[in-house]
């Protein structure tokens, strides 16, 4: 599989992330985390709408049956209605993470509407100190793993059957069997450990075929990895960074990607030009896994 990709919109966002599909509203959220922004991009006629948050902002969420977002904030989750603007903003749940050292980073919302999310220290992003937790409907959460660098992910499949999960410092894929019910985790194995050429496994999501798509931070690149956790496809993305990946659209067939723009020494380097841009990885022919809301606080 020989791809290509575009500029879809040509920006600078500091440090892009949490891509997420709102079939309601037809539109893609992500953030940039570093500038404390959420933000929504109509793919049909790119127009863009930010709204300023009172702190740093890993990703949001589409809560269902609901117009709000559930949002993961660098202390904790909330919700906001994005039509009423930063004034409907709520705090949902400030216990996690509790160390203001940290932060949240990179989630998403499973069959049974509950959220996985991950923290970090983002002071000192080498400590493991870093954590995989589950946000259950009433809000509360509860810690399923721990010791990471940089926890990034997650992805899920559609029966909620196992989690991908990342430490993007330590670059290792872990797997995870998920109990439906329960919401534990059990099995915990390295699934993909990736070589130092390869870059950083950072934001992840799955195909219908069950092939998983990961930006690789650090290296311009999106890989395919498929059951077996074989790389089989590499998408070259005209940026170092690249940051986070999803399905996105009507169809979910369009494949997207954020990045950042933080590398000051590559200022004289062509590909420096798009850093900090979204992008669409191109004549894939695949589609995605659904795009699960959450149910927190319903």
């Amino acid at each position: 599989m020989h791809l290509k990709s575009k500029v879809l919109l040509r920006s600078t966002y500091s440090l892009g992330e949490g891509l997420h599909w709102d079939a309601q509203r037809e539109v893609l959220w992500f953030v940039d985390i570093n500038n404390m922004l959420l933000c929504s991009l109509n793919l049909s006629d790119k127009k863009l709408n930010e709204i300023k948050m009172p702190e740093k902002i890993g990703w949001a969420i589409t809560s269902k049956n609901s117009k709000q977002l559930i949002l993961g904030m660098k202390s904790g989750i909330a919700s906001i209605t994005p039509e009423k603007g930063i004034k409907s903003f709520e705090w949902l749940n400030q216990s996690f993470p509790s160390n203001p050292d940290h932060r949240l980073n990179d989630a998403k919302a499973d069959s049974k509407g509950r959220i996985w999310a991950g923290s970090m220290n983002e002071k000192d992003e080498t400590l493991k100190e870093g954590s995989l937790a589950r946000f259950d409907l009433d809000g509360s959460h509860e810690i399923i793993d721990s010791g990471y660098s940089v926890t990034n992910g997650p992805a899920i499949d559609s029966n909620s059957n196992y989690l991908f999960h990342t430490d993007s410092v330590q670059k290792i894929i872990y797997k995870f069997d998920i109990h439906k019910i329960k919401g534990s985790v059990i099995n915990k194995k390295i699934w993909l450990k990736f070589h130092k050429e390869d870059g950083h496994p950072d934001g992840m999501c799955l195909d219908q075929e069950g092939c998983l798509w990961v930006a690789m931070w650090g290296s311009g690149t999106i890989v395919r990895v498929n059951k077996k956790g074989k790389i089989i496809a590499r998408v070259l993305i005209p940026t170092k960074y690249v940051s986070n990946i999803c399905f996105a659209g009507t169809k979910l067939d369009r494949l997207i990607v954020t990045s950042a723009n933080l590398d000051s020494s590559t200022a004289n380097n062509a590909t420096s030009n798009f850093a900090g841009s979204i992008f669409e990885i191109l004549d894939h022919g695949l589609s995605g896994m659904p795009v699960f809301s959450c149910r927190i606080g319903q």
